[in-house]
């Protein structure tokens, strides 16, 4: 996982309550792609948040009207909202760190005697005295306590570096509370006095050669910052400031960061094609006109209107997976950010659960089809949860052989159905839409192949089961040989004719 996935996650990792979209769901979906997507925040503590927000959906419908309010408090163009992006984008994003990480580590940070943090201090101080007195010895005396100092400075900032950083960011956001539109006074003006003072900490780094650039200024706070050790000093000073008035400053945090996530909601609508703020029923019912996946360029839109699941059939690369991600999509967006890439949704809120597409990271040492039960094991834990519930399954165990997959999963396919209970799944197992017919609804997508043989497909799903397949056109379409799709194709007819598979 690269740095900013890693660090963008942090908060959500500490305060992942109750339900929240667990790793297999979030891979399946493509959370991480979705997420970059999305994100518009100027901010690390919206960046965050926001992520937070996308992991972790709301169940009251009371809280999602709340969220709408903010969304749209947020989204009107008047000069408190102008200068609340300046505010943020002054603000800005760390690389490597999360704030909210290192303030819950801050009881970690190693103990040190701090009146010992001033020796580097003085021995440049008597260097500079000596000086008056002895050039020679002043100038020998300085130049070997600057390299005593150095090689100290460094040797502490291994242990204090990400708090530098993190401090130089709280005080920062502490100082631009005021021009926050959102934020009161009362939540930011006792802190003020922790933020004189501290431009020694450093430009967000907390280190010498800080992306200051060259600059003069930056460059005379660095050999400052190496031969007295001021920002390391200054850093364990405030440390029990900042500790005893933690809490308090998380919460102006998260304020800020949640109304960078609402400008970011409010702007990403107006990047939608179109959007559909949600409409919610307690009804086994999901109605969801021109629904599409946002990460596409030219997507097809479809629409879905059922009581019943679902199981797809259809050709490969028709677009079963696609339709699969963008309905389990709206159904978090609808509950996160309160904002459906669709023209319209009315859902029941419920909980969401996939088992789509299991990667490496996620298998483990397990082989693949262990991995994948237990993926589809910890969707039936939901059996006896009394809300509702919508899972996504794609091609399950298509890790075992034909007969028995065609067993265990309409077996399986038909608990997860249940009076609350919503599965979208997709197959090539054609078998499967004929034992199922009774619980499931029947959908597919299909392809058209011209008179040259180059395949085509609409993206549509429509009504019934899929009565065709390309598996072996598609074999064609790429340059295999004639003779291995011709044989291929005879196989297939003699067994369909007479139930035997055979060797041309």
């Amino acid at each position: 996982m690269a740095d900013n996935d890693f660090r963008r996650s942090r908060y959500f990792l500490t305060h992942k309550d109750g339900f929240y979209i667990d790793d297999i769901t979030a891979n399946d979906i493509g959370i991480e792609d979705v997420f970059l997507k999305i994100d518009k925040t100027r901010s690390s503590l919206g960046e965050e948040i926001l992520y937070h927000m996308i992991r972790t959906p709301l169940f009251d419908e009371g809280a999602l009207k709340k969220r709408e309010e903010e969304i749209v408090r947020y989204s009107s163009a008047d000069d408190g909202l102008k200068k609340t992006k300046a505010a943020l984008s002054k603000l800005s994003k760390l690389k490597k760190i999360s704030v909210f990480e290192y303030l819950d580590h801050l009881n970690n940070v190693k103990k040190i005697n701090k009146t010992l943090l001033f020796i580097p201090a003085l021995l440049i101080l008597t260097g500079m005295i000596v000086t008056f007195f002895d050039a020679t010895v002043g100038i020998i005396l300085l130049l070997l306590s600057f390299i005593v100092n150095t090689v100290r400075y460094f040797g502490l900032l291994k242990d204090t570096r990400p708090f530098l950083s993190c401090f130089s960011y709280v005080f920062r956001a502490i100082g631009l509370s005021g021009e926050i539109k959102g934020v009161e006074p009362e939540e930011y003006k006792s802190l003020l006095g922790m933020t004189h003072g501290n431009f020694i900490l450093g430009n967000l780094s907390g280190v010498t050669a800080n992306g200051g650039g060259g600059n003069p200024f930056d460059l005379l706070l660095d050999l400052i910052r190496m031969s007295t050790h001021a920002d390391i000093i200054r850093f364990y000073f405030l440390t029990d400031k900042v500790l005893k008035n933690k809490d308090k400053i998380v919460s102006l945090l998260e304020h800020i960061g949640y109304i960078d996530s609402y400008i970011s909601i409010a702007e990403l609508r107006n990047d939608f094609k179109t959007y559909a703020i949600p409409k919610f029923i307690d009804d086994k019912h999901i109605i969801c006109e021109g629904l599409y996946h946002l990460l596409l360029n030219d997507p097809v839109p479809n629409s879905i209107d059922t009581t019943k699941s679902i199981l797809i059939t259809g050709s490969n690369a028709s677009g079963k997976s696609t339709f699969l991600r963008s309905l389990a999509l709206s159904i978090l967006f609808s509950q996160t950010l309160h904002t459906v890439p669709a023209s319209s949704y009315k859902a029941p809120i419920c909980r969401l659960i996939t088992s789509m597409s299991l990667t490496d990271d996620l298998l483990g040492n397990e082989s693949f089809y262990m991995a994948e039960i237990k993926s589809v094991k910890r969707i039936s834990k939901w059996s006896e949860y009394d809300g509702y519930v919508c899972c996504f399954v794609d091609e399950l165990l298509k890790g075992t052989n034909t007969v028995e997959r065609i067993a265990a999963s309409s077996v399986i396919l038909k608990d997860l159905d249940a009076q609350k209970r919503f599965c979208f799944a997709a197959t090539h197992d054609r078998e499967l839409t004929k034992i199922l017919d009774d619980t499931y609804e029947n959908r597919h997508f299909d392809e058209k192949i011209d008179e040259n043989g180059d395949i085509g497909f609409s993206y549509m799903i429509k009504p019934g089961a899929a009565s065709t397949t390309n598996a072996i056109v598609l074999l064609h379409s790429i340059g295999f040989d004639e003779k291995i799709t011709d044989d291929a194709s005879a196989m297939v007819k003699r067994f369909e004719n007479d139930g035997i598979w055979e060797l041309p």
